[in-house]
């Protein structure tokens, strides 16, 4: 069970993150209430691309150029160019309002990766711990008890995939993408206010440094986020 534990985090972690919008000032270009323009930034590789497909809210994306040194987070390999990326993203529930892509945009993209194989779900769950039980930690198991909990587990995966499919959100089957709207001279990641919220060409540190992202974007915020003593 351990071994999916973290993923539920990161996973839950994105979520909240895509639809985080915080009240008080009025969302101009240099805002301090919108940490959801910093989702990503230092832990996911920013990059180009061109979207090539949408159904609903999951989005297809060509990787067309890195914006950074690959980022390698432990759960994915950084993004290539000329691989197409699938995710999920919702304008109403990302970083404010009015951001409207179609084919053959360019994109400033991030994405989080969804499970490689079934993601947990509760039919599998209640199905791997009533017949597998924990996974073998303690009282120094043999390769023999993590091999026959390992063969219960699969049986299970296999058995309950179907119904796991049915209910669990598509960004865990997909994953997701924090998304922003190439501009005149930048990027644009929504409006607040009738504001935009906006990286001009000539910030590239806030699209790569996630403290000087903060300190543009989300000051009111930053400790919420990185912690007391972390932020200027």
């Amino acid at each position: 069970m351990a071994r999916w534990l973290i993923s539920v985090v990161t996973l839950a972690a994105v979520a909240i993150g895509a639809g985080c919008g915080l009240g008080g000032q009025s969302g101009t270009e240099g805002s301090m209430d919108n940490p959801c323009v910093c989702e990503g930034v230092g832990e996911r590789t920013p990059f180009r691309g061109t979207v090539t497909a949408h159904e609903g809210t999951v989005w297809t994306i060509l990787v067309e150029e890195l914006l950074s040194e690959p980022v390698e987070p432990d759960s994915n390999e950084p993004p290539a160019p000329g691989e197409e990326l699938t995710g999920t993203w919702d304008a109403s529930g990302g970083c404010g309002d009015g951001l409207e892509l179609a084919v053959g945009d360019t994109v400033l993209a991030r994405h989080s990766p969804g499970y490689e194989d079934q993601p947990p779900c509760p039919e599998y769950q209640e199905c791997s711990l009533d017949r597998c039980g924990p996974f073998p930690e303690d009282d120094d198991p043999t390769d023999e008890d993590v091999a026959e909990w390992d063969r219960c587990d699969s049986e299970c995966l296999e058995e309950t995939r179907e119904e796991c499919a049915q209910s669990t959100p598509p960004e865990w089957h997909e994953g997701s993408f924090s998304l922003a709207a190439r501009g005149a001279d930048g990027w644009l990641f929504g409006e607040r206010s009738g504001e935009p919220l906006r990286i001009g060409d000539d910030e590239p540190e806030l699209i790569t440094d996630q403290s000087a992202c903060y300190d543009r974007f989300a000051a009111n915020a930053c400790e919420d986020y990185r912690g007391p003593g972390e932020c200027m």
